[in-house]
């Protein structure tokens, strides 16, 4: 301070401040000068390396031979698949095959209903009305008949068919396969009855009754073939083997008793 400047004038001279610690408690070091150059001012004596900063310039340079992987632009990383639309076409999938063999194995099962042979029931069940029919023709024929030798080949076939019929009828049974008795009629014709009744006007009854078991016995046991072929149960084929055997022995005598 310059006591002779006016402006200065009333004032107290300031002592010298002490130096200020710096951010990091440090006290700053006083700066060195060079000497002047000729005709100029002091200049101060740099204490490190002179150095610039910009603000778009980084801190420092890659190293030489330094290795920058670059992947992250050549391969970016792709988005992690969804689990959860996966698990959805694998179950609509898994129903689709499913519903394709469903469908399949109904179509197969009405191919096999629709071309396989009839079952072996089934054909008892033909046998058992075939048989009821002819023991209604031996009733007939033990009542009608004038003549002994055809009343006694009523009544044979009566008694044998009827034993026959009862041991279809039992197997059936047991097979959980009842004939209602509305459908053991199934094999009875009208036109039998009409050629009978037509037979007592003209005095043709026992031939016509002859003709009548020849016809139903012939038909009788050609059915009883077709069920013995077509079975597998060895308890039925001894049924229909047994039946065969009374029916072929019947047929005969029908056929002898129309001969003589």
């Amino acid at each position: 301070m310059n006591p002779n400047d006016p402006n200065n004038a009333g004032q107290q001279p300031q002592p010298p401040q002490p130096p200020q610690p710096t951010q990091y408690g440090q006290l700053p070091q006083p700066q060195q000068t060079q000497p002047a150059p000729l005709g100029g001012s002091p200049q101060p004596i740099p204490t490190g390396p002179a150095t610039t900063s910009h603000p778009f310039q980084p801190s420092s340079a890659p190293q030489e031979g330094a290795n920058i992987n670059y992947d992250f632009i050549m391969n970016p990383a792709q988005p992690a698949a969804k689990s959860g639309a996966g698990e959805n076409k694998a179950l609509k999938m898994l129903l689709l095959v499913g519903g394709a063999c469903a469908v399949l194995i109904v179509v197969l099962f009405v191919l096999v209903s629709v071309f396989s042979p009839p079952t072996s029931s089934a054909g008892l069940v033909g046998i058992v009305q075939r048989q009821q029919e002819i023991i209604r023709l031996a009733a007939l024929g033990q009542r009608e008949s004038e003549s002994e030798s055809l009343k006694s080949l009523s009544y044979a076939i009566d008694l044998t068919v009827g034993t026959n019929q009862n041991s279809a009828v039992a197997y059936l049974t047991e097979n959980d396969s009842v004939i209602p008795k509305e459908e053991l009629g199934a094999k009875r014709e009208a036109e039998t009855d009409s050629q009978l009744e037509t037979a007592k006007t003209t005095s043709t009854y026992d031939s016509a009754l002859r003709e009548l078991f020849i016809e139903q016995l012939t038909a009788y046991t050609s059915e009883l073939q077709t069920a013995y072929k077509n079975t597998e149960s060895d308890k039925q084929k001894t049924i229909l083997n047994d039946s065969f055997t009374t029916a072929q022995a019947l047929l005969n005598q029908a056929k002898a008793l129309a001969g003589s």
